[in-house]
């Protein structure tokens, strides 16, 4: 067996018949080109170790040890890529088998942009060593920014003394939508370029609770407040409730039911993605923005909708106001089968016939703590596993169980009970313990002569199984390692991530062993445990198991604890801020870090999801596997392995002006340093945005000490005025133009709204002018019927004036553009002239032209339609020449007149 990772490699020599290790074989590591590269003697544990001395790259290099000679007894040979169907990926895990390479994390102000505007960005870029990072040697580093069309253009940044830099990029006014990459050699983040419209509802939906039973009461909520902060009352709604099958773990312990395929591969399951639809409706929010509904299953039998719990549900909500535009937003909560799960442990999951088998019995509410006395019963079944080899070699069972005893106990106080069985003949058993909804089911693997105590599961995985979900430094990790050979096996067991950190060998006599790992801040954020066993079957035939466990290990060092206090929360636009940044350690020490600060329209960021993990995930987040596994056994012809397909108030009179600067980034920096008491103050004069800020700091220290921290402020007034108008107009359109304005004060306000501007010619010139009454926290829509103009744009103003409170805004993205209905077309030819002179050239007309039938075929709008054939039914038949004319009044730069 051969381990290989970019810096080391081992290999393990074993005879198969004996299962002994076979010290002081001479074991040689080739290349593919058949030339030995190390050479060396197996100790004690029939291990040879090599270190490379530098890195290699395993998806581009394969290793191939070889012990003896071809044709001689104790011959063998392995290479470092040979394990197939027992890839880390085959247990979820992620792997990279490249060396280790430099880190950048970038990252943008906000993940979406529209043309024309900039994107803000930062880099911090480290050298990965060994799982810790350091700062770069070089002073620069090249940065290329891709775009959708091809036209990449590189930039070189200077780097700090903190291994950061930072830029930014100006979108054109005609920048191609899409998706766009900054990237540097080790690193890269997309954004999107997008002609977005904001939400203006911040729209929150809740179960008021995280979990809760089936049958208890429980209600969905709504709070739609606009991001100006102003309750969105009266709206329209409509709402559907899923169910999405979820489950409960106690590490150490077994929990819940298994299924009939518990332990093979995962198929694609769409109920599983999406869940399944239990209600829907629609309503609307009551005046101050909220909704509630509540139980809506109460008249819902469970078995009607497949769904077995624990579950979550799912609540979806979409809203739209007076302007059209809707938003959705949902909420989750887990439902539970009952109060409390049942964890089961027992002392063996693997036994002989007739021999007694402890169970530890747990009992535990929802956060894992436990529940004090239970009245359970258990039985244990026999069950009878009919088994099927798919086309491809996945295993698949349906199991028969058969009663063979019972026991009722209850649980003490401490919610704890050990009970025993013993199976009275070798097979597969089932342990059911169950009470007051909860139910756990367990399987035993019983031996004895002619049987094999652990059935054959899909590609010779096994499962380790580990006491605890995640881990701090200093903690042990207790993992227990199944045998399923009979007559016992002989395990490697190596702790791996960049590299292979140890490994031990061991002898497993029982049905399995429970190790004990210590856990240190070197093995943070995460190290792998790897466990190979070689063994025979009870026919005498070599064979072996493959498992791994990811252990999760606190990286609690390098972990920053970051505030940001925003002062004062509620404020004007164009008013001043104060943003505070606090830092200091996992101790409460401060610390001197570099930081950015962006403040970004809450609206925006509701548009998509994060572009970039936050900077402790990238840093410290887990980490890929890069020991490659190679092993003879996995590679013999009568294997059969199962490869699945394919596999984020009132006050005094305010200022008047009008809001025209709207940004929906108001800030960026990008070098805001802390200082010795692990502070930075930053003062920041808002836009004209009336809407919710979300200031978020994200910063590192020179040891990568890294965190984040976000906080919102408002800018709103008492009233205000939001239009309701197109992106564009077209030359002639007959539509109306609105506005919604809202009171935020206590009190009912009468207004004077104002639409001005040129290019529109209202239907009643003196409605430009209406006075509206609006009531205390609430809003009033009102409309302005127009023709548009014949000209490039259309710019205008809406103003309400309520005496002591006044707005003045114009629309977010300006003046509005306006089109035409026109359609050019152009023919031409081309050609040389060999000699001075002239050269008549013919210029054809549409192939929609026939001149046999004397007509040109071409499409009209209806309007133009209509208004065309009006015209030349008012003709009389001889009106050759005023035909031609009323044609090319509608249809100019089209036709060729002299040919009809």
């Amino acid at each position: 067996t051969m381990k290989a990772s970019p810096q080391n490699l081992l290999v393990w020599a074993v005879d198969l018949e004996t299962r002994a290790p076979v010290k002081g074989a001479e074991i040689s590591i080739y290349n593919s080109g058949g030339e030995v590269l190390y050479k060396g003697e197996t100790n004690q544990q029939g291990v040879y170790e090599v270190e490379f001395g530098g890195t290699v790259d395993l998806y581009s290099r394969i290793f191939y040890a070889v012990a003896g000679d071809p044709g001689e007894e104790n011959f063998g040979i392995t290479a470092s890529n040979w394990a197939y169907g027992t890839e880390p990926y085959n247990f979820s895990l992620r792997a990279n088998y490249s060396p280790p390479q430099p880190q950048t994390y970038i990252y943008t102000d906000r993940p979406m942009y529209r043309p024309g505007q900039t994107v803000y960005y930062r880099l911090v870029h480290r050298i990965n060593s060994d799982g810790d990072y350091k700062l770069p040697v070089e002073d620069e580093i090249n940065l290329t920014i891709d775009l959708p069309q091809g036209e990449d253009q590189e930039v070189t940044l200077p780097l700090s003394e903190y291994g950061t830099a930072h830029g930014e990029y100006q979108l054109s006014s005609f920048a191609q939508p899409g998706y766009y990459q900054l990237e540097t050699d080790d690193g890269m983040v997309f954004f999107q370029v997008a002609e977005y419209r904001k939400p203006e509802i911040d729209l929150q939906v809740s179960f008021g609770k995280e979990e809760t039973l089936l049958d208890d009461d429980w209600q969905g909520t709504v709070d739609a407040q606009y991001y100006f902060d102003a309750p969105a009352g009266d709206l329209p709604i409509s709402w559907t409730l899923r169910a999405v099958r979820s489950h409960f773990s106690l590490p150490g312990y077994q929990v819940g039911v298994l299924g009939s395929n518990w332990f093979t591969y995962p198929g694609l399951d769409y109920a599983y993605m999406w869940g399944s639809l239990i209600d829907s409706g629609e309503d609307e929010t009551g005046a101050r923005g909220a909704w509630t509904i509540e139980r809506p299953l109460a008249n819902v039998d469970a078995d009607d909708w497949e769904i077995t719990l624990p579950a979550t549900y799912k609540l979806m909500v979409t809203a739209q106001d007076e302007t059209g535009f809707q938003i959705t937003n949902q909420a989750e909560m887990m439902v539970h089968p009952s109060d409390f799960y049942i964890g089961v442990k027992p002392s063996s999951w693997i036994t002989k016939a007739e021999e007694e088998i402890r169970f530890e019995i747990k009992v535990v509410d929802w956060e894992k703590e436990t529940d004090g006395v239970r009245n359970l019963r258990a039985v244990l079944n026999r069950v009878t596993w009919q088994s099927e080899a798919g086309e491809f070699g996945q295993i698949t069972y349906q199991r028969e169980a058969e009663e063979i005893a019972t026991e009722n106990f209850s649980t003490g106080r401490d919610g704890e009970k050990v009970i025993s069985f013993s199976p009275p003949e070798p097979g597969t058993y089932q342990l059911d313990v169950y009470g007051d909804g909860a139910l756990t089911e367990v399987m035993l693997w019983v031996g004895g002569p002619g049987t094999t105590a652990w059935p054959t599961l899909t590609n010779q995985k096994i499962r380790l199984v580990a006491d605890q979900d995640t881990y701090l430094p200093g903690e042990d990790a207790e993992i227990f390692i199944p045998n399923p050979f009979p007559g016992g096996a002989l395990a490697l067991i190596t702790i791996e991530r960049h590299k292979i950190v140890s490994y031990q060998t061991l002898n497993l006599t029982s049905s399995g062993e429970t190790i004990s790992i210590p856990l240190s801040d070197e093995e943070s954020p995460n190290i792998y445990v790897s466990v190979t066993l070689l063994g025979q079957d009870e026919d005498g035939t070599a064979d072996f198991r493959q498992g791994y466990i990811n252990l999760l290990v606190e990286p609690v060092k390098k972990a920053m604890q970051v505030e940001v206090i925003g002062k004062p929360e509620r404020l004007g636009p164009r008013e001043e801020v104060q943003f505070t940044i606090r830092v200091s350690d996992h101790n409460g020490e401060p610390l001197e870090g570099e930081f950015t600060l962006a403040v970004v329209d809450k609206a925006v960021l509701a548009l998509a999801d994060p572009n970039s993990p936050e900077i402790g995930e990238a840093f410290y987040g887990v980490q890929p596997l890069a020991v490659q596994m190679g092993i003879p056994l996995g590679m013999h012809a009568g294997r059969s392995i199962f490869i699945p397909g394919g596999m984020g108030g009132g006050g005094g009179a305010e200022a008047y002006f009008v809001r025209s600067q709207f940004e929906d980034t108001g800030y960026w920096s990008a070098d805001i340093l802390t200082d010795e008491k692990g502070e930075a103050v930053v003062t920041v004069t808002m836009p004209d945005n009336l809407t919710t800020w979300q200031a978020e700091a994200r910063g590192v220290t020179k040891e990568t000490e890294v965190g984040q921290a976000a906080v919102e402020v408002v800018t709103t007034k008492d009233l205000l005025i939001r239009p309701v108008t197109p992106r564009f107009l077209v030359a002639g359109d007959h539509l109306a133009l609105a506005a919604v304005v809202h009171n935020n004060t206590n009190g009912e306000l009468t207004a004077v709204v104002t639409l001005q501007g040129t290019g529109i010619q209202l239907d009643i010139p003196d409605y430009s002018t209406q006075s509206v009454d609006i009531p205390a926290g609430g809003r009033t829509r009102v409309e302005w019927w127009g023709t548009v103009e014949d000209i490039d744009e259309v710019d205008l103003t809406f103003t309400a004036d309520a005496g002591e409170c006044s707005d003045a805004v114009k629309p977010y993205l300006g003046a509005l553009p306006v089109s035409r209905y026109t359609a050019p077309q152009t023919f031409g030819t081309s050609g040389v002239l060999e000699d001075s002179g002239q050269l008549l050239e013919i210029v054809t007309l549409p192939k929609t032209y026939d001149p046999e039938e004397g007509s040109l075929e071409i499409e009209l709008s209806p309007s133009l339609a209509a208004a065309l054939l009006t015209a030349l039914d008012a003709m009389e038949d001889d009106q050759h020449v005023s035909t031609i004319a009323i044609l090319s009044h509608f249809l100019p730069n089209i036709i060729t007149y002299q040919s009809l």
